[in-house]
């Protein structure tokens, strides 16, 4: 494999130049031949210069292949002493007996890895996880946080979803400006549609003021509505109203509010189950 590897980088690439060369030098000479002398035959000095031409071609590209190779030698093996990559993987680069590419291979995929953890470490701190998995919702979450999109995070309680909604906010557009939580679970069935769109004074019994919902809290921010998927189909519906229009009245109020809200949403359950079962 070795002997394969240096083939195709200390032969085959210098004669690529020096087939190039050959072909710019038989060409051009043969044009000017033809120009000069129509169509005479330029003998010997074609062949001493198509042979200088190809020379010169194929000592370029040996240069260019050696210095080429040698850094990316050093790095190579820099790379593999590096302590962090044993550390970090289970599997260290294994010796390929001699294939030289798929040595390198390994080692510039390991450093990749390596680097993507670093960078996700600083930009995410607080969330705990260097998986592949982890890394592909950490890059989902670089994507989408600039952009002022209706994000869905789907996962088992006690994944951390609340964590992805917090990080998608602190690196959008809307950070520093209210982002407000609310579990829905947590809000008794009566009092949901209070909590989010608010009540006017009198609204019902124990209504002694106006009260603001989250809606108009989160005005300017993001709003993250935790376990959406045990919200009541009356208030799912009313809420539909708020993603597509942005406005809404309050419980017991005729006054329209409008709001700028980035909507973020989390669920344990399968939506498309709860739709199919018509309770979503």
């Amino acid at each position: 494999m070795r002997f394969r590897f240096d083939v195709s980088l200390y032969i085959i690439v210098p004669v690529i130049f020096a087939g190039l060369a050959a072909l710019t030098s038989t060409g051009s000479f043969r044009l000017t031949a033809y120009l000069i002398h129509r169509g005479a035959e330029p003998g010997w000095p074609l062949l001493a210069w198509t042979l200088l031409m190809t020379g010169a071609g194929f000592a370029c590209g040996l240069v260019i292949v050696r210095l080429f190779l040698k850094p990316v030698s050093e790095f190579v093996e820099k790379a593999r002493r590096l302590t962090p990559l044993e550390a970090i993987e289970a599997d260290p680069v294994p010796d390929e007996g001699g294939d030289e590419v798929r040595r390198y291979s390994r080692v510039f995929d390991r450093v990749t890895r390596v680097l993507s953890r670093v960078d996700a470490r600083q930009q995410f701190p607080e969330i705990i996880g260097q998986s592949r998995a982890m890394r592909a919702v950490l890059a989902q979450i670089v994507k989408v946080a600039p952009t002022d999109g209706t994000v869905l995070i789907q996962g088992e309680s006690g994944t951390g979803k609340e964590l992805v909604a917090t990080s998608i906010c602190q690196h959008s557009l809307r950070q520093g400006r209210p982002f407000i939580k609310l579990n829905c679970v947590a809000i008794p069935e009566g009092l949901l549609e209070s909590e989010l769109f608010g009540h006017e004074k009198g609204a019902f019994t124990g209504a002694t003021s106006t009260q603001k919902g989250r809606f108009e809290l989160a005005d300017g921010g993001t709003l993250f509505l935790d376990e959406i998927g045990d919200m009541p189909l009356e208030t799912q519906a009313k809420i539909l109203r708020v993603l597509q229009e942005r406005e809404f009245e309050p419980v017991g109020g005729s006054r329209t509010i409008k709001v700028d809200v980035r909507f973020i949403a989390a669920t344990n359950k399968n939506l498309d189950d709860l739709v199919s079962q018509g309770r979503f």
